[in-house]
């Protein structure tokens, strides 16, 4: 059924011409729906297809499937800075002044700005979840935070908490 579908989107790219271009063009929407489709597959098995977030890495596994895994320096770190910021009179900046002084940790991640801190605090990704095509989906990975945790953080966040 679905060659059907290829083969009639084929011969139409053809009708219109034969120039080499449009069969090009073919191949390359072709491939296009393939990736998309493999992409939605992985997602719905709780997989980002994408590189992960700062406090995680990717691994390949022996039977070749990738893993995201929480990195043992920068997870705890995003970790300790989930926690820091969740207290009562933390700020972002006192997060980025502790950073600061890991230098340690500084030498992996390298300066975090602000606005960097803020897509980190948002991103679902650290209690076990991920966005991708405008949907949220639950991941496979090891979550860093407790749900509990990140809306906690999210509630700060979004009753300007500097």
């Amino acid at each position: 059924m679905n060659n059907q579908k290829n083969n009639k989107k084929y011969i139409a790219y053809i009708r219109k011409s034969t120039n080499n271009n449009d069969k090009s063009s073919w191949h390359i929407d072709n491939l296009s729906d393939g990736i998309k489709k493999g992409q939605q597959e992985k997602t719905k098995q709780g997989f980002y297809p994408s590189k992960p977030p700062l406090g995680y890495y990717s691994y390949k596994t022996s039977r070749g499937k990738v893993e995201r895994r929480v990195d043992c320096v920068t997870g705890v770190f995003i970790k300790k800075a989930f926690d820091l910021y969740a207290r009562k009179k933390t700020s972002i900046n006192d997060v980025m002044q502790w950073v600061k002084q890991q230098a340690d940790v500084v030498k992996f991640t390298g300066q975090i700005t602000r606005k960097k801190w803020l897509r980190i605090f948002r991103n679902p990704f650290y209690y076990g979840y991920f966005k991708w095509g405008g949907k949220l989906y639950k991941g496979s990975h090891k979550p860093l935070v407790s749900r509990k945790l990140w809306n906690k953080v999210l509630k700060k966040l979004a009753g300007g908490g500097k």
